[in-house]
């Protein structure tokens, strides 16, 4: 008995083989239904896809290209900053040198005021003197 029961697992597992090929090959080469709308349906939403990302492609670029130009605008207001900057401090060093100007020529001024107060002084001493000594010899400074 033994034998037999062995025989009719071979039999069963042979059947139950077949059943599980043929399951397997129907499933695998089943007719596929016809979706053609679907499948319509899908490519015009991947073209729509590509379209969006190709659009959004270029807006990327346009923003790429937008901070690049912002980058160098920064750029040159940067140089634009330092070299007023610098112009700032010429002009500062400039107005340091005209206020030493100024004042050196207030001083000379004074000096030159107390200059002309004895030209002044000497003159009048000189004109003092030459009225003396033309009273001695009799002649007059108009007259000379």
């Amino acid at each position: 008995m033994n034998e037999n029961i062995k025989t009719y697992l071979r039999i069963a597992g042979g059947v139950t083989v077949i059943a599980v090929l043929v399951y397997a090959g129907w499933f695998l080469f089943r007719s596929v239904p016809d979706h053609g709308t679907t499948a319509s349906d899908v490519t015009n939403q991947l073209d729509t896809v590509d379209s969006e990302q190709r659009s959004a492609e270029k807006s990327i670029e346009s923003v790429q290209s937008g901070l690049d130009n912002s980058e160098r605008t920064v750029d040159k207001l940067d140089e634009s900053t330092r070299n007023a900057q610098s112009a700032a401090n010429g002009i500062s060093e400039s107005n340091t040198n005209i206020a030493s100007a100024v004042s050196d020529a207030q001083t000379a001024n004074s000096s030159s005021a107390a200059i002309i107060a004895d030209s002044e002084q000497r003159i009048t001493d000189c004109q003092s003197i030459l009225q003396d000594v033309l009273k001695g010899t009799g002649t007059s400074a108009g007259n000379h």
